[in-house]
């Protein structure tokens, strides 16, 4: 689970917790993200970063992208995160054109 990230100091513990939960090779992770309600963007680019880690050392990432609320889809979709991480959903605010 993904938990909700904000400017509290309890949240850079969390993210430093995930790190060390995932820091082996050939890990398989999924992220689901029914547990988070609000997610900083600098969280966002940790956990970009991290994902791309796990993939350098032969592991996988899979995301359960039917978990998030539209407000954090639209936070994903308009930093890029959800694009970025192969979802194909489209920007909660934007019309298709």
């Amino acid at each position: 689970m993904v938990p909700t990230f904000s400017a509290q100091a309890r949240t850079c513990r969390d993210l430093f917790t995930m790190w060390k939960h995932f820091d082996r090779d050939e890990i398989q992770v999924v992220f689901d993200f029914a547990q988070t309600h609000f997610i900083r963007s600098r969280a966002v680019a940790f956990i970009a970063g991290l994902i791309r880690l796990i993939e350098n050392r032969g592991g996988a990432v899979r995301f359960k992208w039917d978990t998030l609320s539209s407000a954090v889809a639209a936070q994903l979709a308009h930093n890029g995160f959800m694009p970025a991480f192969g979802s194909r959903q489209l920007h909660p605010l934007r019309k298709p054109s």
